[in-house]
């Protein structure tokens, strides 16, 4: 009696598993039309290929795998990028659409209308809408970082040369004391040449230390300057680095934006 029990419900398993298996194909075609008249193709085109397969129902898979090249017909493709303003690449740079990161150079498959693209770096960002077209292939965007508006690079190429003038000022400033203890130190000599030959020993106690102190401040000055000369050249180079602005590219769209 077990043995035929077993026999029994064996022939019940399939009829049930097809069945399951033309729900969830109704249920995939179902899904995927209404995701196509949203226009919502890339969503849609998963639900349509798993609903056209040699598994489903014949007239759902023929109308599903129609629906499918009508999806694949309307996604876009884009390849984001970001550059530098002299146009090499910004490979540090982050990458978002629609909030979600995407890698830099890889093909990213959308929905045709607006997305909203944005490029990080560092604390600068790039935060625009671009309209992608229907069916397009490799739509291009690109994220520019170009030059600082003029106001704000005159700011930066000013702090930049007082900073530079600060430390030009600092080395001349060593080059003075750097004399005079140079001149101290030749007084002192001459006051007291040798211990058996000291004609002023309190003067040349005082020009020791005079010069002491003033090659000391010397050694100072020449320090800073050089530091402040640095920090100078450094920022009139990142004066030239900063801000972004909105441009057209050919065969795509370059972002630019401004701070």
């Amino acid at each position: 009696m077990l043995a035929a029990g077993v026999v029994l419900a064996a022939p019940l398993t399939a009829p049930l598993g097809r069945a399951d298996a033309t729900d969830r194909c109704i249920a995939d075609s179902e899904l995927g039309q209404r995701l196509l008249l949203t226009r919502r193709f890339v969503e849609a085109r998963p639900h349509l290929l798993a609903c056209g397969a040699a598994a489903c129902p014949a007239p759902i898979a023929r109308d599903c795998a129609e629906r499918a090249r009508q999806a694949d017909a309307s996604i876009a493709t884009v390849i984001v990028s970001a550059t530098l303003r002299d146009g090499s690449g910004a490979p540090d740079a982050r990458v978002r659409i629609d909030g979600a990161p995407v890698a830099q150079g890889e093909a990213v498959s959308l929905d045709p209308g607006p997305h909203r693209f944005q490029f990080e770096r560092a604390d600068e960002q790039i935060d625009e809408t671009v309209v992608v077209d229907e069916g397009a292939r490799m739509q291009r965007v690109v994220g520019a970082f170009a030059p600082p508006p003029p106001h704000r690079l005159a700011r930066r190429r000013l702090a930049a040369e007082l900073t530079g003038a600060t430390g030009i000022a600092a080395v001349a400033t060593s080059v003075v004391l750097g004399a005079l203890a140079r001149t101290d130190r030749d007084r002192e000599r001459s006051e007291c040449a040798s211990a058996a030959d000291c004609t002023d020993y309190a003067g040349a106690q005082r020009d020791f230390h005079a010069a002491h102190t003033d090659a000391t401040a010397s050694t100072i000055c020449i320090a800073a300057g050089g530091a402040l000369i640095a920090a100078g050249i450094a920022v009139w180079f990142a004066s030239r680095e900063h801000a972004i602005a909105v441009a057209p590219a050919p065969g795509g769209v370059a972002l630019q934006g401004r701070f």
